[in-house]
């Protein structure tokens, strides 16, 4: 919106009245400008002379921007080319708070009329000056509004679809409506004539000030980075080039007398690359900057009558310089804008890889990714010193097998090329690697793969992670197992030995007394009957004894070998509980370890404890065999399975001690355990590795 007069204008008789009255309206507007500054200068007293002195500099710099608005218009029709006070009053609102807008309109108007007052005071009645104040500040106030209801507070500008939007907003929607109803004020008022001419001319004069000089306040208010992308002192230097060489190009190519329309296209084009310079290396502020200081040349230059767009009559070269301005400056925002995201995401992408790295070496965890495509290896530098390789030295997958122990190096490189194969599922095995310290470590590896939508695969991710700790931890579980179970055979067979040695003794020795006791007393009847009754309990106790001491230690294991103790053992056991036992066996398994014996019978006796109590089976086999160099032991019963209730009771089966004992004797000799179970009975399968 301009303030020089339209030439047309002055021809209507009906404006003459309220002439008239203007010098009477002046007249208090004088009074009116002297009682504000006196009541804002109490109010800054109380409370913010900041504020103030800030709402002072604004109402200054749009006092010099509305005069340079009416400098640059266009005779004899008198519309203004461009108009950049209303959107230097539209970075301010976007600057402050809502809550402090009021002053900062104040002090325009007062400047705004103070203007007016100067210049143009004998030619503009009332209602057309105060139209142009709603207008200016009209416009101003809905865009900051629209602004800040669409994108979260303080504005950044520093995404491509941020930026987007407020061009959308700012540049377009907004002024498009807001002009259009000071337009039908201006009908109203007889102050315009045409519609849609002088609402092109104040959308093309709005546009490229909208889209420029509020994104540079923006940018450069107090706590921002205009320069994230550079160290301050080098976008500072670089800004101070790229604008003066603007500067310079712009003068140089539009201030010359061109009389030749043919240079017209080449002399438009001439700022282009320091204006994509500025869009890709500073950022939406550079870019904002340029572009007006590239305008003030080309508008300085248009005004004196040179360079290409002081051709062609006045009305045409205008618009063409308005349309050049608003085309150039949109993509060169949105270009400036893209990269700024572009390079702030990339700067994110680096912080976060930082602290993921930072995590995974605190983990003792290495990161890698190989790509198929085209053979390279990526790895974190805590992955390459995993594998004592050098941070810039070339990454093959070869390079890590090389550190793998020879033992481990099949299982490393199967898992490698099994990921090749498998779905998006992660493979994960554990190797052995010799570190540089010269230490056997243990990794844990697990991959990710992924493939295109024909199925080929594309790369392979996945992490190292040194489980050396869980390694030995492990180990040592395993030898304190073993040594807790050695513990438990050497107990059995000291308690054994007592029970054979001593207490069996002394139950023979009280046997035989009783015996002889026996003799004496033959003549009474009811002291022999006592007698009797003490010997068979006597007797019971000592078969017990003798069970109990055959239960943990058998002593014939050793001599008659591992078949026959199952079988006397399983004899005896049938004629215990009533059970049905066989035993079948390889001639081979009497030359077994003995520690393996030993650990096969007791793995028999437990199970054999556990159909006894809870199975509810009328027989079992015991089926010993060797099988290449694997000896397997499966004791099967027709019993009512795992799933059932004991005997007597209604209350499910609960396992105890003894199959995790089964377990532990068998991964003490590399072995595994495997329980199927049914309605129609249990089956345990033991197999153990023969060495």
């Amino acid at each position: 919106m301009h303030l020089s007069p339209a030439k047309r204008t002055a021809a209507d008789d009906g404006l003459g009245s309220r002439r008239s009255r203007l010098p009477h309206h002046l007249a208090r507007w004088a009074t009116w400008r002297k009682a504000v500054p006196a009541s804002l200068a109490a109010w800054s007293g109380r409370h913010h002379l900041r504020h103030l002195a800030a709402a002072l500099a604004v109402a200054a710099a749009y006092y010099a921007l509305g005069l340079l608005g009416t400098v640059l218009s266009v005779p004899p029709a008198g519309f203004a080319i461009i108009w950049p006070a209303t959107a230097l009053l539209i970075g301010v609102l976007l600057l402050v708070p809502p809550s402090q807008w009021w002053i900062y309109l104040v002090a325009v108007v007062s400047a705004h009329l103070a203007m007016v007052y100067r210049f143009q005071h004998q030619e503009l009645a009332l209602v057309v000056v105060l139209s142009q104040i709603v207008g200016n500040l009209g416009l101003a106030v809905a865009t900051a509004t629209a602004v800040r209801a669409t994108f979260p507070t303080p504005l950044r500008l520093n995404s491509f679809h941020t930026v987007l939007g407020y061009i959308l907003l700012a540049g377009l929607v907004v002024p498009a409506i807001v002009n259009a109803l000071v337009l039908c004020l201006h009908l109203w008022s007889g102050w315009a004539s045409e519609f849609w001419l002088s609402w092109r001319q104040w959308m093309l004069a709005s546009v490229f000030p909208a889209v420029t000089i509020p994104p540079l306040m923006l940018t450069a208010r107090p706590g921002t980075s205009p320069g994230k992308r550079l160290p301050r002192l080098q976008f500072s230097t670089e800004l101070a080039i790229v604008a003066l060489t603007s500067l310079a190009v712009s003068i140089l190519v539009f201030g010359a007398d061109h009389p030749s329309p043919g240079y017209e296209m080449t002399l438009r084009l001439a700022p282009l690359p320091i204006l994509l310079w500025a869009a890709i290396r500073l950022g939406v502020a550079g870019t904002s900057l340029c572009l007006l200081i590239v305008a003030g040349a080309i508008l300085g230059c248009a005004m004196t009558g040179r360079g290409p767009f002081a051709i062609q009559a006045p009305d045409e070269d205008v618009v063409s310089l308005q349309v050049f301005l608003i085309t150039i400056s949109i993509p060169l925002m949105l270009l400036a804008a893209l990269i700024e995201e572009r390079l702030e995401t990339e700067e994110a992408l680096k912080q976060s890889e930082a602290r993921m790295r930072i995590a995974a070496a605190a983990t003792d965890t290495g990161l890698w990714q190989y790509d198929f495509v085209s053979g390279q290896l990526w790895a974190t530098e805590h992955c390459r010193s995993m594998f004592g390789c050098a941070p810039g030295a070339p990454l093959t997958p070869e390079t890590l097998l090389a550190a793998v122990i020879p033992e481990d190096r099949a299982v490393a490189g199967a898992a490698m090329r099994a990921a090749q194969l498998v779905g998006e599922a992660a493979r994960r095995s554990e190797f052995r690697v010799l570190h540089p310290s010269g230490e056997i470590r243990w990794y844990l590896a697990t991959g990710h793969t992924d493939f295109d939508p024909h199925g080929v695969p594309i790369s392979l991710r996945g992490v190292f992670r040194d489980v050396t700790p869980r390694r030995k931890a492990e180990e040592e579980a395993e030898l304190l197992s073993e040594r807790l179970l050695t513990l438990q055979d050497e107990e059995r067979q000291r308690i054994a030995l007592e029970l054979h040695d001593s207490t069996a003794q002394h139950l023979l020795a009280m046997g035989l007394n009783l015996a002889s006791l026996k003799t004496r007393i033959a003549a009474e009847a009811a002291g022999l009957q006592l007698l009797e009754e003490i010997d068979y309990s006597l007797s019971e106790t000592t078969k017990e004894l003798r069970t109990f001491s055959y239960l943990l230690n058998p002593p014939q294991l050793e001599s008659d070998g591992l078949i026959a103790t199952l079988k006397r053992y399983a004899e005896g056991f049938s004629q215990r509980t009533g059970l049905k036992t066989s035993v079948r066996a390889n001639p081979g398994s009497n030359h077994l370890p003995p520690v393996l014996q030993r650990s096969l019978l007791r793995i028999v006796q437990e199970a054999l404890s556990n159909v006894h109590r809870h199975a509810a089976a009328t027989q079992v086999t015991i089926d010993l065999r060797s099988i290449g160099k694997h000896t397997h032991l499966l004791v099967r019963d027709d019993g009512q399975g795992m799933g059932g209730h004991n005997r007597g009771t209604k209350e499910p089966i609960r396992l105890g001690v003894g199959i995790p004992g089964m377990r532990a004797r068998l991964q003490q000799l590399g072995g595994r355990l495997e329980i199927r179970s049914g309605p129609s009975g249990t089956t345990i399968h033991a197999a153990v590795p023969v060495r």
